[in-house]
């Protein structure tokens, strides 16, 4: 097939929360690419939960969070359902008729004068996709690969009757967001006061191996099981698997239910410099959905815009 030729004036490399903020924030001048069938992966197929609420900043992030609180996808506290979020998150881009293409591999990039040249693969074949900014928000920069990556990733799996004991007294003390009416007549949310630094529910100390967080609803518990950063897919399922089977005393009344899609990864920095004009922001660098939607929404980027 003959390769076909496109014009882009800024590309996205991943539907991830920060690269799906930057394609709201640009709107029909931006295009993004995903190599998978689905948003938000970094968070929602990887079952990342965040430790504490987030506030929404952007105009944007606002409209979600209230999507995700009508549509009982997220807390008044701010704990998330993670698959709601991603209904959420598929029924604000067909409202805004953005352009995400799904199944969309980057294959190469060069550099072209003061341009990008990116040779992509989709189900219609080659093409190439000239872009005069090229933003990477994927896991491992696939723009670059080999070069930079995560400082450390675990494989998360979801646990059915973990003791909710200590989850209901965490959320009792936990920041309240109050509904707020807005200036466009809808409800906005807002925590009453800065969550507090605290430490993970029990069991979360280094010496049990694993943490435990919750999502939206009381039965939600997701444990956290760390890999080393080499470990492949085949290696961290049998080491999951491995620690289940021989798992301590305070999981054994705890049933397996599934495990992420997705690794769920930790970074020490938020940007990489590639060139003028292509830069890497891993979207899971944050632990929050919502901040990480905002970060790419309002170009809180480390780039001039």
């Amino acid at each position: 097939m003959v390769n076909q030729h496109e014009y882009i004036p800024t590309l996205i490399i991943g539907a991830s929360m920060l690269g799906l903020g930057v394609a709201f924030s640009k709107g029909k001048d931006a295009v993004t690419l995903e190599y998978s069938s689905a948003v938000g992966n970094e968070f929602i197929r990887s079952f990342k939960l965040a430790d504490q609420p987030y506030q929404a900043t952007s105009s944007k992030g606002l409209d979600i969070g209230q999507e995700c609180l009508a549509r009982n996808a997220m807390s008044a506290d701010g704990k998330l359902h993670l698959p709601g979020l991603m209904h959420v998150l598929v029924n604000q881009l067909s409202e805004a008729k953005l352009d995400v293409r799904l199944l969309t591999s980057v294959v190469e990039v060069n550099k072209h004068k003061d341009q990008f040249e990116v040779l992509v693969y989709d189900a219609s074949g080659l093409r190439t996709i000239i872009t005069d900014q090229l933003i990477d928000t994927t896991p491992y920069c696939v723009t670059r690969p080999g070069q930079w990556g995560p400082a450390s990733k675990s494989l998360n799996m979801m646990i059915h009757g973990w003791s909710q004991s200590a989850q209901l007294s965490e959320t009792a003390h936990s920041p309240e967001l109050k509904l707020e009416p807005a200036g466009n007549s809808k409800t906005a949310y807002s925590p009453n006061r800065q969550p507090e630094s605290s430490p993970l529910l029990q069991p979360n100390d280094a010496a049990a191996g694993y943490a435990i967080k919750y999502g939206r609803f009381v039965p939600e518990a997701i444990l956290e099981y760390p890999l080393d950063i080499e470990d492949n897919w085949a290696i961290a399922r049998n080491k999951l698997f491995t620690f289940w089977l021989n798992r301590p005393e305070a999981l054994r009344t705890c049933s397996f239910v599934t495990h992420a899609d997705e690794f769920n990864m930790k970074y020490d920095q938020p940007h990489h410099h590639l060139e003028p004009g292509w830069d890497w922001f891993p979207s899971a660098f944050y632990d929050n959905p919502l901040e990480a939607f905002d970060h790419g929404y309002q170009h809180r980027l480390g780039v001039q815009q």
